[in-house]
């Protein structure tokens, strides 16, 4: 095989590879899921928690998963639900456990939407909770190093393509 038609195959591996890696990385990749507590004030979960709260809700329309009594949740969810009253957000490393549910593409009454019912100091108040899921990546220099290989074997293959090519061209002429 002669040196031009090796570099014109060295040049085409070098592109394929840098157009595969990518989504070579991405379906190896390691993926994090952090569970996250959310007590917006506005948006589709506080429009569905006014209902129960100015008493306009029927009974079949305040769902039993929806509306969640905080003294029946565990001590760690309570206090996730706590914090993320305060600070409007926090998010959880491992999974809580609990009556939630942590989805990660949509909002539900009673699934990711939730009615905080709190009764103390007698009277009753309903606070609004949103649960999701958060996915991201684990190692994110891995992101940057398959981003610079990439870059790297695409400008290499190039290089190659067009330097068996030229080479090619030059021994054809050089011939007639």
């Amino acid at each position: 095989m002669r040196r031009p038609t090796r570099l014109v195959l060295l040049g085409l591996l070098s592109l394929t590879t840098a157009f595969a890696l990518p989504f070579v990385d991405f379906v190896t990749a390691d993926w994090d899921r952090d569970y996250r507590y959310r007590a917006p004030t506005d948006g589709f979960c506080a429009d569905a928690v006014d209902e129960p709260r100015a008493g306009t809700a029927a009974d079949s329309a305040v769902d039993a998963d929806f509306v969640v009594d905080r003294t029946a949740l565990p001590t760690d969810v309570r206090r996730h639900v706590r914090r993320a009253e305060t600070n409007g957000s926090y998010v959880v490393e491992t999974d809580p456990g609990g009556p939630f549910s942590f989805p990660s593409d949509y909002q539900a009454r009673g699934e990711g939407c939730y009615a905080v019912r709190d009764t103390a100091g007698g009277d009753t108040r309903y606070r609004t909770l949103v649960t999701d899921a958060v996915t991201h990546r684990a190692d994110p220099s891995q992101v940057r190093a398959v981003r610079l290989g990439s870059q790297v074997a695409a400008a290499l293959g190039g290089l190659s393509l067009l330097a068996g090519v030229g080479l090619g061209i030059r021994r054809r002429w050089r011939r007639r």
